[in-house]
Parts: C-alpha cells; sequence; structure tokens
C-alpha cells in the first residue's frame, strides 16, 4: 500500500457577530435530521452518516438556477466549475477532475457523451428534491470514476395531482447576440390514478449566446436549445414498488468560430447535435428491514459535433444491471450487491472514407461490493470492499474504513468524521481510441491505448460543531475538512513534443498520458449562521497539487472563496440572495506565453416572492459586473483565468394549478 503523508497543522476559525434582528426556535435538530442515502446506499439520518454528506436542498438551487446544474453547481462550497472548449461545463473536485468525479441520478450514474466526462449544462433542474455530495474517494460504494467524490442528484416521486408551470426571459446586458432573449420554458405535472403515480416534467431552454466584440466574426459563447423530458409511472403494493421511467434530452448548439479564408461571407462554425433516450426499470420492496432492490436501465446517445468540414458522428449504447440487499440487527447493518455493465462507443467523420476515428469499441464490466456498518450511540465504524472485473483490464479492488463519533456538550454537538479508502479508475474509451483531428486548427488530441488505470490511496477527515447560540435565538454550524490523496498513473492529456516534432511542429499534438505518480491535498473551511430571516454562510477551500517532479497540475485554482447571504421578509413572502465566488492561483500550463490574469471574483443577485398560493415570480443578475476573460489577451496567447460568462439578467414566474 502506498504510504500516506501526514496532515499536519491546525486550523483556527473566528466568526464576527451579526446582530440578530429577529428570532426563533433552534433549527439545528431539523438539519440534523435530513434524510441521506448516498453515504452508505441506505436511508439515514445526515447526523448519523459514518460518511461525510453535504446536502443542497432544491429550495436554495431554484433560486440560483431554473436552468441546468453547471448554474447550480457553482453556488456550492467546494466545487470547481469549468467551461470546456465546447461550450459544456464540468466539475472539479478536491483536485480532482470531472473524469474522477461521479455524477449520479437518484443513485444511477449519468452518460458521458464519449465515455468521458458528464456534460453539466446536459442535466436539468425539474423536480430535484436535493443534492447530496460526498467529498474523498467513494470507489467501494461506487465503483470506477469516484476517487474524487460523489454528486448524488435526488428527484421527487410525484405523489399528488398537480401542475406547475414556470416561464422565465433572460438578456446577456450588452453582450446579446442580434439582441435575442433566453427563454426557459417548464411543465410539471403530477397525477394520481387507480392508485398509480403518474409524472411528466418538461423543460426548454433557448439561449442565444453572446459575444464581447461585434466587430470580430467569432462568437464568444455558443447558442444553444436544449430540450429535456421526464416520464415515470410508479405504484406502491403491498409487498414491494415498482416504477418505469423514460427520460428524453436533445440540444443543438453552434457558434461561429472565423470567417472561410479567402471569402467574404462564408464562416467556420462549431455545432453539436445531441439526442439520448434513458430507460429505467425498478423493482424494490417494502420490507423496511430487509429492503432489496433491482434497477435495469438501457441508455442510447448519438451526437454529430465538431467544426465546419470535420463532424464527427458518435453514437454510445449503455446497459447496466445493479442490485442490492439489506440486512439490519439491532446494532449493525450489512449491504451487498452488484453491478453488470456493458457500454460501446462508435465515432467516425462525418461524410469521410477515413477510417473511423473510433471503431466500434466496447467493454463490459462485473462488480460485486460488501460493506458492513457497526452503529453504536455515539460512535460508529463501517468497514467495505468492491470486487470488478474489468474485460479489458482485469480484476480490481478497493477497500475503505470509516468512522464517526459523535459527542455533546451542553447543547452543542460536535461530529467527528475519517475515511481511508483505496480508489481507482480504468482507462474509458474515448481516452484509449480517441483521434480528434483539428489539423486545419492547429493541434490535434490523440487517445492512447496503453494507458494504465488509475489507483489512489486517500485519508478525509472532517470535524463538524452544531451549537445554539445568542441564548438559542440563532444555530451556529461549524466544520473544518481536510483531505490527503497519493494517486498513481493519473491520467491527463498532455502535450506530446516528440510527436509534433515528427510533423515538423505543424501542428500540435496532445496524447493522453499517465502521470506516474500525484500528491493532492487541502482542506475546507466553512461556517454557517441560520436565523429565522437571515442566514449566512462562508467557505473557504485551499488546494496543493503536484505530480512526482513537483510540479503543480495545470487548471487547478489554490483558493476558492465562496459566499452568500440569504433574507428572507415572510410577512411578504420574499427571499433574497446574494453570493459571490472568488478564485485565485491557478497553475498555468507551459503552452501560455504570460499571465494576463490570475484571480477573479463574481457576484449574483436573486430575488423571489410568492404572491399567492399559486402565483410567485423571481428576478436576478448573474455576474453583476460582469468579470470576464480578455479575449485579445487569449488570442495573444496570454493565460486569463477569468469565466467567459457574461453578465445576465433574468426575469421569470411561475403558476401551480
Amino acid at each position: 500500500m502506498v504510504r500516506f503523508k501526514y496532515l499536519n497543522g491546525f486550523i483556527i476559525v473566528s466568526a464576527c457577530s451579526v446582530a440578530p434582528l429577529a428570532w426563533a426556535e433552534s433549527t439545528a435538530q431539523a438539519q440534523m435530521e435530513h434524510i441521506v442515502v448516498s453515504g452508505t446506499r441506505t436511508a439515514k439520518l445526515l447526523s448519523d452518516s459514518p460518511v461525510s454528506v453535504q446536502v443542497i436542498e432544491a429550495e436554495d438551487l431554484l433560486k440560483v438556477s431554473q436552468g441546468t446544474l453547471a448554474e447550480a453547481l457553482n453556488y456550492i462550497p467546494g466545487l470547481v466549475v469549468m467551461r470546456n472548449q465546447k461550450d459544456g461545463y464540468t466539475i472539479q473536485m478536491q483536485g480532482f477532475d470531472s473524469d474522477n468525479v461521479l455524477v449520479l441520478l437518484n443513485s444511477q450514474p449519468l452518460i458521458t457523451p464519449t465515455g468521458s466526462a458528464v456534460d453539466l449544462d446536459q442535466i436539468g433542474l425539474a423536480n430535484i428534491r436535493h443534492i447530496e455530495i460526498i467529498r474523498g474517494s467513494a470507489a467501494v460504494l461506487y465503483g470506477s470514476a469516484a476517487m474524487g467524490g460523489v454528486i448524488n442528484i435526488i428527484t421527487d416521486t410525484q405523489a399528488q395531482t398537480q401542475t406547475r408551470l414556470s416561464y422565465q426571459l433572460a438578456n446577456y446586458a450588452d453582450n446579446q447576440i442580434d439582441q435575442t432573449l433566453e427563454h426557459q420554458v417548464r411543465l410539471n405535472t403530477g397525477i394520481n390514478l387507480a392508485d398509480w403515480q403518474l409524472a411528466t416534467n418538461l423543460s426548454y431552454i433557448s439561449n442565444p449566446g453572446f459575444d464581447y466584440d461585434e466587430s470580430s466574426s467569432s462568437q464568444s459563447a455558443i447558442g444553444v436549445d436544449k430540450t429535456f423530458a421526464n416520464f415515470s409511472v410508479s405504484k406502491n403494493f403491498k409487498t414491494f414498488t415498482t416504477s418505469f421511467k423514460y427520460q428524453y434530452f436533445e440540444e443543438d448548439k453552434q457558434k461561429v468560430l472565423s470567417r472561410i479564408p479567402g471569402q467574404s461571407a462564408g464562416y467556420l462554425y462549431y455545432q453539436s447535435d445531441v439526442t439520448r433516450h434513458q430507460f429505467d426499470t425498478l423493482l424494490a420492496s417494502s420490507s423496511v428491514k430487509q429492503p432489496w432492490k433491482v434497477n435495469a436501465r438501457v441508455m442510447q446517445h448519438q451526437e454529430t459535433s465538431g467544426q465546419t468540414g470535420s463532424l464527427r458522428d458518435t453514437e454510445i449504447v449503455l446497459a447496466e444491471l445493479d442490485g442490492q440487499k439489506v440486512w439490519q440487527g439491532e446494532q449493525w447493518e450489512w449491504v451487498a450487491g452488484g453491478v453488470v455493465h456493458y457500454d460501446g462507443l462508435d465515432q467516425a467523420k462525418v461524410a469521410s472514407s477515413e477510417q473511423a476515428e473510433i471503431d466500434a469499441k466496447s467493454r463490459n464490466s462485473v462488480e460485486a461490493f460488501s460493506q458492513l456498518n457497526w452503529i453504536e450511540q455515539n460512535w460508529q465504524l463501517m468497514g467495505g470492499i468492491r470486487a470488478q472485473n474489468d474485460s479489458d483490464f482485469g480484476g480490481h479492488s478497493a477497500a475503505s474504513i470509516s468512522g464517526l463519533i459523535k459527542q455533546k456538550f451542553n447543547q452543542a454537538q460536535i461530529e467527528w468524521r475519517t475515511d481511508l479508502g483505496q480508489g481507482y479508475r480504468v482507462p474509458n474509451l474515448k481516452e484509449r481510441f480517441y483521434r480528434f483531428d483539428h489539423r486545419s486548427l492547429g493541434y490535434m488530441v490523440l487517445g492512447n491505448e496503453n494507458l494504465q488505470p488509475e489507483v489512489s490511496n486517500a485519508i478525509n477527515s472532517s470535524m463538524t460543531l452544531r451549537t445554539p447560540v445568542w441564548n438559542k435565538q440563532a444555530d451556529l454550524k461549524l466544520e473544518l475538512h481536510g483531505h490527503f490523496s497519493k494517486v498513481d498513473d493519473l491520467i491527463e492529456s498532455q502535450y506530446d513534443a516528440q510527436a509534433t516534432a515528427d510533423v515538423n511542429y505543424e501542428y500540435e499534438i496532445s496524447r493522453y498520458q499517465n502521470i506516474e505518480s500525484a500528491d493532492i491535498s487541502g482542506f475546507d473551511i466553512s461556517a454557517q449562521l441560520n436565523l429565522t430571516q437571515w442566514r449566512y454562510q462562508f467557505n473557504y477551500s485551499y488546494l496543493d497539487a503536484k505530480n512526482e517532479a513537483g510540479q503543480r497540475l495545470t487548471d487547478r485554482p489554490r483558493h476558492q472563496i465562496k459566499s452568500n447571504f440569504a433574507y428572507s421578509l415572510s410577512q411578504y413572502d420574499i427571499d433574497l440572495l446574494l453570493y459571490w465566488l472568488y478564485q485565485a492561483d491557478e497553475a498555468v500550463s507551459t503552452d501560455f506565453n504570460q499571465v494576463a490574469n490570475n484571480s477573479w471574483s463574481s457576484w449574483n443577485f436573486n430575488f423571489s416572492q410568492q404572491i399567492t398560493q399559486q402565483l410567485g415570480w423571481r428576478f436576478g443578475v448573474d455576474n453583476i459586473f460582469d468579470t470576464h476573460v480578455d479575449e485579445n489577451q487569449l488570442r495573444a496567447g496570454a493565460f486569463d483565468a477569468r469565466p467567459t460568462s457574461s453578465r445576465r439578467i433574468y426575469l421569470g414566474a411561475n403558476y401551480q394549478f
């Protein structure tokens, strides 16, 4: 086993007093009583989970965004949301990129466009109950690709007859393309019919994109149309529950890149047309002491994307069958289960006689896991193991042990959680076989069939304090979280100097490669103060990520601050939210010739009011001060860490029938 480094030092957190303007009974107990499922794969009180789980409520998410998950996650402490070259969004957590952060929908992994990172902008917010976040390795619970953590999106089961309609307009102030407004429409319905629950969730987003320089033919951000459709049917029988779900997603993107050389009217475009279908069937017992469930799903993802004259057709097929069984005693809980998985990838250039870039590649795996949780009144101990046999890489296993100690001092409760765990991730089909040929634009990205699986050993430890303050008139929550991971054979896309030299530097070649080893460490400090009408939350994250030569891993900010202030005027049903994001000191790749900017901040504001029991409205401004990259600096080869996003003003309303 790789030797762990010690996480040294103590961090002292002091909070400034805020004069309370309203009082209420303590809400700490209500927070502690939240039910979570991600930490143990069984339903538990948040305070009883031996694994640290962060919970974000739908109420908070919908104040930040009515559109996609990408917008909402930028509000959540400790997560770094990255915009990629395709104008999609991916996530970083604790120094791990999105290939190592597993995104789940109701505990089931989401499909990815080329077997790689999930595009968060392709996940709608319709019908979300809450989001659960596990920081650190969760490979024993969820298998390959969970080395950096897990984001589990939990949706509601519509149990009553209702219909809700929402509409929103938005404008990129001073940067709008063709002065066209953004439109968002959402329709949610639920019907009880002969003890069957039927639910429909429809969302449509039409976003024209924005442009900072109208004198240039290229556009800063892509125009996109998205359609989300979810249909579900479920019924609770006497001894079991069954459900069937169908999900549909369609996306159409188009972005002007430049004029066609030698032509005055023609343009080069980047475009992406995506269609995705998913079918899920669930059968679960109604037993409380010994529950079991079996879930089957099939997904198909078709995508045509690329630049003018270099379009690619991509088809992904995924099939999965998983199940688990729980045995419970008075002081113990045992969970065991397994997964059978298949995915296939086929990619070829459109209207080309050349050989397919990824020709009918596939992989399959069989996994089994088991975990035992011993439960005492003030402490818990949980150990688990997972084994996987992959068709291309053979057998892998991971083990973990987690512990929770709870102690109460007068009215304050302290919770200490520590987790030691192993992780692994087999290279996906994109990393092994990809051939992204853009020689006409000066670069090429290649896969590497010789890649080895990533493996890690990690430690995560957190201390949480919950206590009423000001004579029980407010609640305070403080948390300190530290982490360290030793990763062998970390997979990254890197500049291939030899291959570039072999083509006489006519274009740059990057290739997926293994980094021999990397050390990733850091800590998070969080504070939250709750009153009746006020809430203030602060989070600071520090990260240090280096390879075996002591060089920092790129695209990872060292410092991040997220802070939000919420205020409620209950007599008018008004909610106000102001939140601030700051990032600094990102490791810069040697591809850049200078650093133009390596720190930035963004302010965002939201107003919402429930006018009547049925009617509500909202107003907000994202990126109030229009902090964004300088495209002239980028064209000159300089590094600019600021986001692409423009200032955005929106106005919306919703009606409950």
